[in-house]
């Protein structure tokens, strides 16, 4: 069933549910994307959230002291606390933000009535416990989500960027992005193979998004020499800014294994 409600449009498939908004990134970007999120929860009632999608005009242009991206962060988080409270931190889904080209920031989220796990990447801080030097609110995500319904499975990989501890690697390097990249998708498979171990029936795609479209070859080349790559090929490769300025190459996925 298809209904809209404030800026959302939703489709609801009962136990699954996705929501879509786009509206105009308006000078209070905190307070946009803070009415946004409350608009979602709304949206999405009593069910769990799995995956979000943000994309965000100039994530990296300066607004009065902080970047856009970091605007975003603080009303993305003051929706999480204010709706639920303490350990709103263990609620955080799965999620990616990137640029957009235009003036309208475009949030797309699944959500449903399973249970899901929400992950964490041991080489990486988890981007909620990020310190000050990120902004004065932490980034609000988790770095995948899996939800098991029914004897299937459903896993939502994060936007993937080269990253270890909270710090950025390879500036200016791509390759070195690219192989830390996948080093954190590895580890995160494995750590899903823990829930389902037989994921290479699984069916999958992954998003690359790259700052330069002039690095498609090169990603392309060596993405796909990946072993995970060899086996899950459907990659699509975007042009979009990256939420860390010095960084150029974000990586991302979902999958689904059905029994």
């Amino acid at each position: 069933m298809i209904s809209t409600s404030n800026s959302f449009v939703t489709l609801d498939g009962g136990s699954l549910v996705a929501a879509f908004a786009t509206v105009p990134l308006l000078p209070d970007i905190s307070s946009t994307t803070e009415r946004l999120y409350r608009e979602l929860f709304e949206v999405m009632g009593n069910r769990h959230l799995y995956r979000i999608w943000n994309y965000i005009p100039g994530i990296n242009s300066l607004s009065g002291t902080l970047e856009t991206y970091r605007h975003f962060n603080f009303g993305r988080w003051r929706a999480f606390e204010d709706t639920f409270g303490l350990g709103h931190e263990k609620l955080m889904p799965a999620a990616s933000a990137v640029g957009a080209r235009g003036d309208r920031i475009a949030i797309l989220a699944i959500g449903g009535s399973n249970l899901p796990y929400y992950l964490e990447n041991p080489d990486q801080i988890p981007a909620y416990h990020y310190p000050d030097e990120h902004g004065p609110l932490a980034p609000g995500f988790a770095r995948a989500t899996v939800v098991s319904p029914q004897g299937s499975l459903h896993g939502f990989l994060s936007g993937t960027a080269s990253i270890i501890g909270h710090h950025s690697v390879g500036s200016g390097d791509l390759d070195l992005q690219i192989a830390t990249t996948l080093g954190h998708i590895s580890t995160m498979f494995a750590r899903i193979g823990r829930i389902r171990p037989d994921l290479s029936a699984a069916t999958a795609s992954f998003k690359c998004y790259l700052r330069h479209p002039k690095d498609m070859e090169r990603a392309e080349y060596l993405i796909r020499r990946h072993p995970i790559f060899a086996e899950h090929a459907d990659i699509l490769f975007l042009e979009a800014d990256i939420c860390r300025r010095e960084l150029d190459v974000e990586i991302e996925g979902i999958f689904t294994y059905k029994r």
